[in-house]
């Protein structure tokens, strides 16, 4: 189970005042409120800090201090937009996480994901950005599914969505009976298949519905992720690679052309310690 508690975050307003929820193992919970209630800036709360920001997490009992960690380890996050790495083809996305878990991943691996999402007739050579939204969003799934992730939180997943991916999204949802999901909507169909509803209303969390089944007690795993720049660059494509080298070249340039200005500078400020003894 995951609580957070003592909510606080204001902007040009209160958004949220000594609010609490609860999210339960393998259950769907769905947050829903106005536009503008707090919905993706609570969610985004979860995975990282900002200064208008206060809250208090317990995971299966345990205090939450190291919340990078914490996300790493147990938390996947999909946006409206399902993004992506631009520089990296699909089956290079699974590459790249098996490579932060010291792993290799084989093709028959990938494919099995892809399956799981409904999302078996794509090619996973190709960059997401030939998929619709909705495909996207079941990649980055199959992704949270192969990296164990306990918690997938989706910030209003039926989006830019027609009528038949919202029901694919469903059928995947319901399929993930082991994981905590947390996704926020406007879109009433999704709601059906929800085991606990939370309103925003008053800068607090009133609850709409909840259905909360019996479940065993699970342990926390932990999972090590590295991630490694370097990792990532080696993903990067030839114009990507020509482009940054255009970078670094022009920052050497700029850095070389600065010298003498700031040489010049130092000179003219630069105090002769006697003359500084004297005027004292």
């Amino acid at each position: 189970m995951l609580e957070i508690k003592n909510i606080n975050i204001s902007f040009q307003r209160n958004i949220f005042n000594n609010a609490k929820i609860q999210f339960y193992d393998s259950h769907i919970h769905a947050i829903i409120g106005k536009s503008g209630s707090g919905k993706t800036t609570f969610v985004r709360s979860i995975i990282q800090d900002f200064p208008q920001l206060q809250m208090e997490m317990v995971y299966n009992n345990q205090i939450i201090n190291q919340k990078d960690d914490f996300v790493k380890e147990h938390i996947a996050y999909v946006d409206q937009l399902g993004s992506y790495f631009p520089n990296m083809s699909i089956k290079q996305h699974f590459s790249f996480y098996a490579q932060m878990k010291d792993e290799k991943i084989e093709e028959s691996e990938i494919e099995r994901l892809l399956n799981q999402v409904n999302l078996h007739h794509i090619n996973n050579k190709k960059s997401p950005s030939v998929l619709s939204i909705g495909e996207r969003k079941r990649v980055l799934i199959a992704l949270a599914l192969y990296c164990d992730k306990d918690i997938i939180i989706l910030d209003e997943p039926t989006a830019s969505l027609d009528e038949k991916n919202i029901i694919l999204l469903k059928e995947v949802l319901l399929s993930l009976k082991n994981k905590m999901i947390i996704l926020t909507t406007h879109t009433p169909e999704i709601l059906e298949i929800c085991d606990v509803i939370y309103k925003i209303e008053n800068q607090q969390f009133e609850i709409e519905k909840q259905e909360i089944h019996d479940q065993n007690d699970m342990t926390d795993k932990v999972k090590k992720y590295h991630f490694s720049p370097i990792k990532y660059f080696q993903y990067k494509t030839p114009i990507q690679w020509i482009q940054f080298a255009g970078i670094i070249i022009r920052s050497i340039f700029i850095l070389i052309q600065s010298m003498p200005l700031t040489q010049s500078f130092l000179n003219i400020t630069a105090v002769d310690p006697l003359i500084f003894n004297q005027s004292s």
